[in-house]
């Protein structure tokens, strides 16, 4: 399981759909009151390591997920852990 960091989405699940779709960013259109054109956020997957644990986020663009950090430590046990093979 994945999660969107910063804004509109900020700790919602990502669904494993668009993940399929495109494994480095995620294009997420909002649609405004009153009529204006819709906004787009974009996110990206971050690679997160903590102690040698790696897990993967998609954080919005131009954020930095030190800026997230309460966020990411307090859903860290339900993102899935990053497996390399040597």
């Amino acid at each position: 399981m994945s999660f969107f960091i910063g804004g509109s989405l900020n700790g919602a699940k990502v669904d494993s759909s668009h993940i399929l779709n495109n494994e480095n960013r995620i294009e997420n259109t909002l649609k405004v009151k009153l009529g204006s054109p819709s906004e787009k956020e974009y996110y990206f997957k971050v690679k997160v390591n903590f102690n040698g644990t790696v897990k993967s986020y998609f954080i919005l663009d131009g954020e930095e997920p030190i800026k997230h950090r309460d966020l990411i430590i307090e859903l860290w046990d339900d993102v899935e852990t990053d497996i390399y093979a040597i």
